[in-house]
């Protein structure tokens, strides 16, 4: 089992996953970006071991407005996360000025 806790009010959670038995815990990935109560982050149910979250780059300095994010990819259940690349010839639109395509997904 995978679970978001959060941590203050930030707009961001850390994923942890249980033992077999709900005893012991391990971190997953840090800062992951949660709005409204939900964590951003998907096990993809039809594929052993993938999970997808979008990460918080600027958790320093993010506001309820200012959150810039990554979209991440683990293919071994948490244990080595890679960003999934902005495809080629995809123009930021939503943060025109200081978007780089590291933070527009």
């Amino acid at each position: 089992m995978v679970l978001g806790t959060s941590y203050g009010s930030g707009n961001w959670a850390h994923l942890v996953s249980s033992s077999s038995n709900g005893h012991y815990f391990v971190a997953k990935l840090e800062h992951v970006h949660r709005s409204w109560g939900v964590t951003d982050f998907e096990n993809i149910d039809s594929l052993e071991g993938v999970m997808i979250a979008n990460q918080v780059v600027n958790w320093q300095t993010a506001t309820f407005d200012n959150v810039q994010i990554q979209t991440v990819i683990s293919f071994n259940d948490g244990g080595i996360w890679q960003r999934i690349p902005l495809p080629e010839g995809i123009i930021c639109i939503e943060y025109p000025v200081s978007c780089s395509p590291m933070h527009c997904l």
